[in-house]
């Protein structure tokens, strides 16, 4: 169970696969359970497979080792598979984890390893994603319980991350950060937790999260705790999760932008943020928390720390505490901001009501398309808008369903008849699922040159028809 190969030079894996052979002890099956490949200079993944632990560490002369994985497949079952402690950048290919069984017959086991291990403790890890597949490749569905070892996804150990243009799904955490590490574009979905950000005494971590990241169906969006730092930039959505969006147990999450919406609903507590523990602190200098659901503190809820207030919305959340739906006065006393201890800070003049305003009391309703036409006639080259009007804080999505062909919509709705045939299109809120459907006929009429001529009082019927194509 040892050390297969160990490159201290130049090394380019171009097919094939690496791997320690599959082995037993006993009836229990235990996969590739150590290191099967140590670079310690330069090493580019181009193709082929490694089957067991990658590391990418033990500098050479002082210079930290480099790994450049452009496709191919790492993967690794009951250790963690790929470990940096250099530079490493991953461009394409697939990264995976394999679950266990511990017999032939039983259901697979995982202990909580890590798809991707980002440690200083040999040299500054250095981690840069921008392509690739990172994922639990199977046993998802049979282990549905946390305690039996869902796997991680990335553990940045007190490193330097930046990822981009990759989802992390399925897994006990998308994104592990201790350090330092920058979001964009990515995609955090039906995690445990979604993003969980945990500094400690000697060093800070800072995490941002930049434009177009989703943070979507985890049981919790994002965790923050001692020693951190998180900006949310414009462009973020912090939506669906079943218990909170943000949960503060400790910590500073900063709101430039984005939404943080929808999360919540139809599950007890308390929906948008939650500061608990220690001295959090949130502050919104812009953006939108809307559409949450929860008790006291739909949008907020604080049992201690700051909360800061200097700009942005708080609106369309729903809190439950009286179990009647009637709009609720603006302001706090509406406990759509819920202060159970800690302080509000509202910045000097700004009032309350500019900020939090339009929120119910009730179960939350789903959003729902309230109205849109849902027949079109239109000519070749014409273009005409669905209009559709949405109830409650959603937003909507439009496609072809049928007659890609015939007509084209865009992201506002607007629809652009291309050629003679019929069509529907669907108008979706994109988190409630509720949709519409429209119909389109396309037709193509001409008018041939006439001359008419009327006297007083006579009229005449002018009937367009439409142009019918004849193939010899």
């Amino acid at each position: 169970y040892q050390l297969l190969v160990k490159n201290a030079g130049e090394f380019t894996l171009k097919g094939g696969e690496i791997r320690q052979a599959e082995y037993r002890i006993g009836n229990t099956y235990q996969g590739n359970p150590e290191t099967v490949f140590s670079n310690s200079k330069n090493m580019v993944m181009e193709n082929g497979t490694i089957s067991g632990t990658l590391q990418n560490h033990n500098s050479i002369e002082g210079e930290p080792p480099v790994f450049t994985m452009k496709g191919g497949t790492l993967q690794s079952y009951n250790s963690d598979t790929f470990m940096n402690s250099g530079n490493a950048f991953i461009e394409g290919g697939n990264i995976y984890i394999h679950s266990v069984r511990t017999s032939y017959y039983s259901k697979p086991t995982l202990a909580a390893r890590n798809i991707i291990y980002n440690d200083t403790s040999t040299n500054a890890a250095n981690l840069k994603v921008t392509g690739g597949n990172i994922a639990f490749k199977d046993g998802f569905d049979e282990i549905d319980d946390y305690s039996e070892g869902w796997p991680r996804g990335i553990y940045n150990s007190e490193g330097k991350v930046e990822l981009s243009n990759i989802t992390l799904s399925k897994l006990q955490y998308g994104l592990y950060d201790r350090g330092e590490s920058v979001l964009t574009n990515c995609t955090l979905a039906e995690n445990r937790i979604g993003i969980l950000v945990s500094g400690n005494r000697s060093d800070t971590s800072n995490t941002v999260l930049s434009n177009g990241c989703t943070v979507e169906d985890n049981d919790t969006g994002l965790e923050v705790n001692l020693y951190s730092n998180v900006v949310i930039e414009e462009g973020v959505i912090i939506r669906r999760n079943k218990h909170y969006g943000v949960d503060l147990q400790d910590g500073i999450v900063t709101m430039n932008g984005g939404q943080i919406r929808n999360n919540n609903n139809g599950y007890s507590g308390r929906g948008g943020v939650r500061l608990r523990y220690g001295t959090p602190k949130f502050i919104l200098n812009s953006g939108r928390i809307s559409g949450n659901h929860g008790q006291d503190g739909a949008a907020i809820y604080a049992s201690v720390g700051t909360v800061e207030l200097n700009g942005g919305q708080i609106t369309k959340n729903y809190c439950d505490r009286y179990y009647w739906d009637k709009p609720m006065e603006a302001g706090l006393a509406d406990k759509t901001v819920c202060m159970d201890g800690g302080e509000l800070i509202i910045k000097d003049g700004v009032k309350a009501t500019d900020i939090i305003f339009g929120n119910f009391y009730g179960y939350p309703k789903q959003a729902y398309i309230q109205s849109a036409k849902n027949y079109l006639f239109m000519t070749p080259g014409q273009q005409d808008s669905l209009d559709a009007v949405l109830y409650g804080d959603d937003e909507l999505s439009y496609r072809v369903k049928s007659g890609e062909d015939v007509v084209s919509v865009d992201a506002t709705g607007m629809v652009t008849a291309i050629k003679p045939g019929s069509a529907t299109i669907s108008i979706k809120c994109v988190d409630s699922g509720a949709e519409l459907v429209t119909t389109v006929e396309v037709k193509d009429y001409f008018m041939e040159p006439a001359v008419l001529s009327l006297g007083r009082g006579q009229s005449q019927k002018i009937v367009l028809m439409e142009r019918k194509t004849v193939n010899n």
